[in-house]
């Protein structure tokens, strides 16, 4: 597991080839979901899209029952494309 780099130009570049290889990263930790009934996701849009790692998170985890509030930032291309998976 390689942690994304500090660097903003270098972070949206692995992000680009995770998206091309429709990568599934891994993430350290486990969250427990069990105490939420709402779930706010937060993340960056890097090439019109969610990072994958989100998708490896929703893949995770299992949602039934639960609301989940996406919200995301971007740095100028909109929050066009898919959300999330």
């Amino acid at each position: 597991m390689n942690p994304y780099p500090d660097n903003y130009q270098e972070c949206t570049e692995v992000a680009k080839r995770e998206k091309a290889e429709n990568a599934r990263p891994a993430f350290q930790g486990k969250v427990d979901l069990s105490a939420h009934d709402t779930i706010f996701l937060g993340y960056p849009i890097w090439w019109g899209e969610s990072p994958m790692i989100i998708n490896t998170f929703l893949e995770k985890y299992d949602f039934v029952g639960k609301t989940i509030i996406p919200f995301n930032t971007h740095a100028g291309s909109g929050a066009a494309g898919r959300a999330f998976c």
